[in-house]
């Protein structure tokens, strides 16, 4: 039996913070981000066809019914946020001159990718990608 998939297409993510004007000066000043959206618990961030926000954790809990909306540092990594780009290298190399602390240099992976690994200052886990010969 062949089930229809539930979903066709990835909307929107959501990135609970603790301070959301440090959120800000990351996501916008340091990476680079366009915000198109404002507002005093959070933003958001187009990236291609899929909307990055950032959103103040008490914000979501309450938007969640009351769900614990924990900050992953707390927690430990649960979601890895991949993002493609054509030169690793030179992405790593211009990221750290902005101060992305990263956790992983780049490196080839067996699966056909080179990689590289950093942490927002929430915790949240990036990767950041190209494929490889």
């Amino acid at each position: 039996m062949v089930v229809k998939p539930a979903f066709s297409d990835l909307g929107a993510s959501v990135l609970f913070v603790d301070d959301l004007e440090v959120a800000l000066a990351f996501y916008r000043d340091v990476l680079g981000l366009e915000m198109k959206f404002h507002d005093e618990v959070s933003a958001m961030f187009l990236l291609g066809s899929v909307a990055l926000f950032v959103m103040q954790a008490s914000r979501g809990s309450e938007q969640l019914a009351g769900e614990v909306t924990d900050i992953p540092r707390r927690s430990g990594a649960t979601t890895l946020l991949c993002a493609p780009t054509d030169d690793v290298d030179a992405l790593y190399n211009d990221l750290l001159t902005r101060g992305v602390n990263f956790i992983t240099e780049p490196v080839s992976q067996p699966w056909g990718m080179r990689t590289a690994n950093f942490k927002d200052p929430d915790g949240h886990f990036w990767e950041i990608f190209q494929k490889i010969d």
